[in-house]
């Protein structure tokens, strides 16, 4: 948890995220990256979309005070539908790990549909998913994959595998 949290904040610092930026962060569940986000953005620069309610309160309670981050100032939205507009705000960056994971290919196009018109001219976009490079296209709806840590990978269940390509199509 700890690990994953850090390689987050690691790989935007990496992209050139800086205090002053404006980030999305779509899916934050339990904060595991948000609480690096929140501690190093700016005050009221993180904002965040998760679906799940009892997550954001359970790390509010839990996660932000073990931090000494009670007293941060963030905008969360509980929602599902990925409407970021109610923020009226342009993003810098939108980071959505793990969440396209466990997206199909319909949710993903809508994501990528409704994160558009909020994400700035400039800004970038990052989203991590469980690659099928490589597989042959013949063969493509019967493969299941493993991920490096054992996880089964499928093109038509969740966890799903999606082949890069689409995603360079997509956008």
């Amino acid at each position: 948890w700890e690990e994953i949290g850090k390689l987050q904040r690691e790989f935007l610092l990496d992209h050139d995220l800086q205090p002053q930026d404006t980030l999305l962060d779509i899916g934050c569940g339990y904060f595991r990256g948000s609480r690096h986000f929140i501690d190093y953005l700016d005050d009221r620069n993180y904002y965040a979309l998760e679906a799940n309610g009892h997550r954001v309160r359970y790390a509010e309670q839990h996660i932000l005070p073990d931090y000494n981050l009670s007293d941060a100032t963030y905008h969360i939205r509980i929602c599902d539908d990925f409407d970021a507009t109610g923020f009226d705000q342009q993003f810098d960056y939108v980071f959505a790990h793990s969440v396209f994971t466990h997206l199909t290919l319909n949710e993903i196009i809508i994501c990528l549909q409704r994160i558009k018109p909020v994400l700035a001219d400039d800004g970038v976009f990052y989203a991590s998913f469980n690659s099928a490079d490589g597989i042959q296209s013949s063969t493509y709806r019967e493969s299941s994959l493993s991920t490096s840590d054992g996880v089964e990978t499928h093109p038509d269940a969740d966890p799903f595998h999606y082949d890069p390509k689409l995603f360079t199509h997509l956008c």
